[in-house]
């Protein structure tokens, strides 16, 4: 487990590919992915999760944490669920959609289209966009990634 310490006395070049790679490795420690991270966390604060160790060391048996904080993670994750994969026509759609935006402009016909789909896919309903130049910087933007990570997870 890498410590905010020692980011901080880290003695070699801040800009190497390790230093990268401890950073990457440290944020992604304190990202909570569902339910089983905060149970943990919690533990933790209030020491259950040492005295838990220590009995487990002593018996020489594992507590099987880990697997239930993974279960936890999986039945209750942190932010927007999937309800649903793309289709085969919804992903080879959304694969020439994909191809042919131009970055940072999207007609209202296309903002539309994204909406319904991430409406579709995550059960999420959105307000009418007015002005797509501005809702690129927010909502749109965010329902693109998430639909841009659920089209790359896509198995035909």
């Amino acid at each position: 487990m890498i410590t905010k310490k020692d980011l901080k006395n880290y003695k070699g070049d801040k800009r190497s590919k390790e230093f990268r790679l401890m950073k990457e490795q440290f944020a992604s420690q304190k990202t909570v992915k569902g339910l089983g991270d905060v149970v943990e966390a919690f533990t933790k604060a209030t020491g259950i999760k040492a005295i838990v160790n220590k009995v487990s060391d002593v018996l020489g048996v594992d507590c099987g944490c880990d697997e239930r904080r993974e279960k936890l993670n999986n039945l209750l994750p942190r932010g927007r669920k999937q309800v649903r994969c793309f289709t085969d026509e919804e992903h080879v759609t959304y694969g020439e959609f994909m191809s042919n935006r131009k970055a940072g402009r999207l007609s209202k016909e296309e903002v539309d289209y994204l909406m319904a789909l991430y409406t579709e896919i995550y059960n999420r309903t959105w307000k009418k966009v007015r002005c797509t130049q501005c809702a690129m910087k927010g909502r749109v933007k965010e329902a693109m990634s998430d639909l841009d990570r659920t089209f790359n997870n896509h198995i035909s």
